[in-house]
This record gives structure tokens, sequence and C-alpha cells, in this order.
């Protein structure tokens, strides 16, 4: 196989453009930039072409994720007048932009379960897993530890996840 990457078949993000996600069909990418000042959630087609911001925001917007089926978009945004972050849902064309969930702490990898009904994320020393229709969501792990790598089971029933921190010697699978 040879690999190629959108900027080698059209116009490429700009330099300040970060966390690039295909969309399941292979068909979209989304990311977010800099390049209006603020972090900014943007989507692309596949070559490059047809770039369009989603987010307009005052503060961070990062960190974009597909879900299973394409049609939405999670992504965490945090606030720059005190230290919340919030995630967010976004339909895939910019519409119904809905916050799910916030955080006094910066919370990362967000990952969707693969019937796109939940959604699981890390928050300091603790995984959560949220409901995509917003229902509410709760903690599921609790551990010394800097968590990274989630990863849901295909079923749906299980999160895997690296764990640096309690070792000396790297991180251990769980």
């Amino acid at each position: 196989p040879r690999w190629r990457s959108p900027s080698t078949r059209g116009p490429a993000p700009a330099p300040s453009s970060r966390t690039p996600a295909w969309s399941p069909d292979g068909m979209k990418i989304v990311f977010n930039s800099y390049r209006d000042g603020q972090s900014e959630v943007y989507v692309m087609n596949a070559d490059g072409s047809g770039q369009t911001r989603l987010t307009f925001s005052p503060d961070y917007d990062g960190e974009p994720v597909w879900s299973p089926d394409g049609s939405q978009i999670v992504f965490r945004m945090a606030a720059s007048w005190d230290n919340t972050h919030i995630l967010y849902l976004i339909n895939a064309d910019g519409t119904a932009l809905r916050p799910l969930t916030s955080f006094d702490d910066s919370f990362t990898d967000m990952s969707w379960s693969p019937d796109g009904e939940r959604i699981a994320f890390m928050s300091d020393f603790e995984i959560w897993v949220g409901f995509a229709d917003g229902r509410g969501s709760r903690r599921v792990v609790e551990d010394r530890g800097q968590f990274t790598a989630l990863s849901w089971s295909p079923d749906g029933e299980w999160l895997a996840y690296a764990n640096y921190g309690r070792k000396d010697s790297g991180a251990e699978i769980h």
C-alpha cells in the first residue's frame, strides 16, 4: 500500500492545525486549528478541499472525535473565564451544538462506544462514561497514575486503557 495524506492531494489545513480524525466513511477529516487566533473545530473533505469551521467560541475547542456513524462530533471546550472544561456534541454539518457534561479539570481521550450511545473520557485520575443523548455520566474508574489510550471492546461492554505512573517500569494495560 502507498501512504498518502491530504496535503499531498490538495490544500492542507493551516500549520496551526492539530488532532485530525478520519470520518468513519473516510470521506472527511475533522481537526482543530488556531488559524483564526483561537482553537476551533473544522471539517474538510479527505482531499483537503471544503474546509469548514464548525465552532465559533472565544475559548479553546479541540480534540474532535467522530461518532461511529459519522453524523456527530464530540469535542472538548476549555472555558477561559474559569477552569471549566465542557464536553460538547455537534452534528457533522455544524448544527445542534449542545453540552454533554462539564468538569473543573481537563479531560481527554474521548472515545465513542461502537453503538454510538456512550462516550468514554478521562479526567485526571478518573475515567467517565456519558450518554451521547445527554442523560448524564458516571465515573467508572478512579485510580492513581495517568490514563491514556481509551479503547472500547467491539461489543461495547469493556474499556481498555493504559495507566502510567503506578509502576516505575511503564504503563499497565487494563
